[in-house]
């Protein structure tokens, strides 16, 4: 829901009143679902909710509200706070500067790698600055590669495995924290390319994808601790460029292609504290590379190529508490081998391989309240290198990704 003044009543399933404006009284009353509140209104009136507020209230879930106010663009009168936490309170004073000096170049969205009709592998990065709409040039890769799978973990983004060429399979970990350039990390235990990847509980998983000798069933996971990768589980089906998200404290995987290539429809949950994948629940269809991500307790799922291994556009979601699936608008245009990513909890598509039509990447964003997908204007690199071009246009099978340290 994106309208502030009805989330009271509809948290609470009560009737509610529309509220203008937000008191001292008011805000102690709704604390538990403040994080839900503020992320919804307009900058000018989180200042005032802030500047009003001159006691500690304990509020659930600060942490996800920090994360996801301090992506905002507050106005410059504002953009001098910072905020700070004490235990399970949460003191408001101060709330943008700390999280905007210490991550402004780490914001925005990734397009990382990826490879040119010839399939010659690139290590070209990009960064989508959404506040300005434009993509930047970033450091470049240490070795270039596409099929690959990008994670964020402790304030860092990882770059895992892929490939260089049709018949090399990379098992090499790269990562970045935006202070410098890409480093190498500790390698996966098998090389693996078209996987899927997923943190939790601080661990980054890399699933399945495919060798050599076809699609793998095997997941490993970066334990950054020890500085190495383990084995865990293995999925109850091989399969090559799935999806997966992350859910209340579970990996979902669905979709891909098995051993036979046959496009999958069903969905896996990995439970860490029983280290065991369950099959809970099929798509409507089979689909292979798609998109997935989770949002406000729904997994989405987006584009790809059906069972005929034609694009789609079709969009749903799925709500494993009730295990129910809801039919989405679909997205403006078909697409395969392109981005899903949630960022401040709006749903964005990136990229694709170009269609018969020849029509190039575009960007789409969500509408909630309108069930409707948004074109974005197309945006050129800052300083006009490559005149024209779109990032990401005319490279493909990159790999995407919204950096979350401080967002959703």
């Amino acid at each position: 829901m994106q309208n502030p003044e009805c989330l009271w009543g509809f948290c609470k399933s009560q009737s509610f009143e529309t509220k203008n404006t937000f008191d001292d009284n008011m805000i102690l009353n709704l604390s538990d679902i403040l994080h839900e509140i503020l992320i919804y209104l307009p900058s000018e009136e989180i200042g005032k909710v802030m500047s009003t507020c001159r006691m500690i209230y304990k509020i659930s879930n600060s942490e996800h509200l920090w994360r996801r106010l301090a992506f905002r663009d507050f106005p410059p009168h504002l953009s001098v706070w910072d905020v700070s936490t004490k235990g399970p309170s949460f003191t408001w004073k101060c709330l943008y500067k700390k999280a905007h000096t210490d991550y402004i170049n780490l914001r925005g969205i990734y397009a990382i790698g990826g490879c040119c009709k010839r399939l010659q592998a690139l290590c070209t990065v990009y960064r989508f600055e959404v506040d300005q709409r434009i993509w930047r040039e970033v450091p470049e890769l240490q070795h270039p590669r596409f099929f690959a799978v990008a994670a964020e973990l402790q304030s860092k983004l990882y770059i895992m495995g892929g490939m260089q060429g049709a018949f090399e399979r990379l098992k090499s970990v790269e990562c970045y924290d935006g202070h410098s350039g890409w480093k190498s990390a500790p390698e996966m235990t098998s090389p693996r390319s078209s996987h899927c990847a997923a943190v939790l509980h601080s661990k980054i998983y890399a699933i399945g994808g495919d060798n050599l000798r076809g699609a793998l069933s095997s997941v490993e996971r970066l334990n950054t601790a020890l500085g190495k990768w383990e084995r865990v589980a293995d999925l109850n089906h091989a399969r090559s460029f799935a999806a997966a998200a992350v859910l209340d404290g579970c990996i979902y995987v669905a979709g891909g292609l098995d051993n036979n290539k046959n496009v999958l429809d069903s969905v896996e949950r990995y439970d860490e504290s029983v280290d065991k994948w369950t099959i809970v629940t099929l798509m409507s269809s089979p689909r292979v590379c798609m998109q997935l991500v989770s949002v406000s307790g729904k997994l989405y799922f987006a584009g790809g190529f059906d069972e005929m291994l034609q694009r789609t556009g079709a969009v749903e979601s799925y709500d494993p508490v009730t295990g129910t699936w809801k039919k989405m608008a679909s997205l403006n245009r078909d697409r395969g081998s392109f981005a899903l990513v949630a960022l401040g909890g709006v749903l964005h598509v990136i990229g694709s391989k170009p269609d018969q039509s020849g029509s190039r990447c575009s960007m789409e964003k969500y509408n909630y309240e309108l069930d409707r997908w948004d074109d974005i204007a197309r945006q050129s690199i800052e300083g006009g290198a490559a005149e024209g071009k779109w990032i990401p246009g005319s490279d493909y099978f990159h790999s995407c990704r919204a950096f979350h340290s401080f967002m959703l």
